[in-house]
């Protein structure tokens, strides 16, 4: 016999079997648009700001052609672009694929095939490895939610630096897009 135990009678309550979009939107119908969600870099994001970018960034994914039941891998930092797209990939139903963003060319190509995503978001730095996978690479500019204040201008000045020092795409190749979130008032 197997040291495995199965597990074959389980209760899960309503609230635990909402999806992570559901608890989301729950989240915020319980304390309103206007109350913080979280705060990146000292720049407040309110909860309405966040469910709209999840909801433009859920409409732009459609529209690239990600479906119910597809992988969708996230090569992403810990960056509110990360976010949005994990809530908006589980509002439409798709599988997210979470990649640690210090990963080996090697191991991102392994996670890539091993779940056939056919779509892959990452950031300007990590573009070039995985630019040749075959799948659509969608580009979240990591500044998008930098502050709008002199920090924020320091802070975007010295990544963009970082950014044209790297080897990287300059501009979109066939089958990449850029994220264009809504604004990020």
């Amino acid at each position: 016999m197997s040291n495995k135990r199965l597990i074959t009678n389980l209760h899960f309550s309503e609230e635990t079997q909402r999806s992570l979009y559901n608890m989301a939107a729950y989240g915020m119908s319980r304390v309103g648009r206007d109350a913080e969600a979280f705060t990146y870099f000292s720049r407040k994001v309110t909860y309405g700001q966040l469910m709209d970018d999840i909801h433009a960034c859920a409409a732009g994914l459609l529209e690239l052609g990600v479906r119910k039941g597809d992988f969708v891998t996230i090569f992403l930092p810990n960056i509110p672009q990360c976010v949005i797209a994990l809530y908006a990939v589980n509002r439409i139903g798709a599988v997210c694929n979470m990649v640690h963003p210090l990963s080996t060319k090697d191991e991102i190509e392994k996670a890539v095939r091993l779940t056939e995503s056919r779509f892959i978001l990452t950031f300007e730095l990590n573009e070039g490895l995985v630019k040749d996978l075959g799948a659509t690479v969608i580009r979240c500019p990591t500044p998008a939610f930098f502050p709008k204040n002199p920090k924020g201008l320091v802070m975007k000045s010295v990544y963009n630096f970082s950014v044209r020092k790297a080897a990287r795409t300059r501009v979109p190749s066939p089958g990449q897009r850029l994220w264009s979130p809504a604004e990020n008032s």
